[in-house]
């Protein structure tokens, strides 16, 4: 599945220290063979998707008919569900 980061994700991500991108593209690589191994979120977030890379949560859509991953948010975890 192709892994395509939000504009908003992209901007995140670019703010985060740099000592953590090397942890996100990991998670970021995971979830391209395997999009299900986030949780799935509920309540006004239902149909999105969180995985951990601690500190930090991201926040994906799965677009299956096109088979794309779309990274929403990259967010620390005491924010990250308000």
């Amino acid at each position: 599945m192709k892994v395509i980061l939000s504009e908003t994700a992209t901007k995140q991500l670019q703010k985060l220290p740099k000592v953590v991108h090397p942890r996100i593209l990991r998670k970021l690589h995971l979830l391209e063979s395997d999009p299900l191994v986030g949780k799935s979120l509920q309540s006004d977030l239902e149909g999105n998707y969180s995985v951990r890379a601690w500190p930090y949560r991201i926040f994906y859509v799965l677009v299956k008919e096109k088979r794309i991953l779309l990274v929403t948010a990259i967010k620390h975890r005491q924010g990250a569900y308000k």
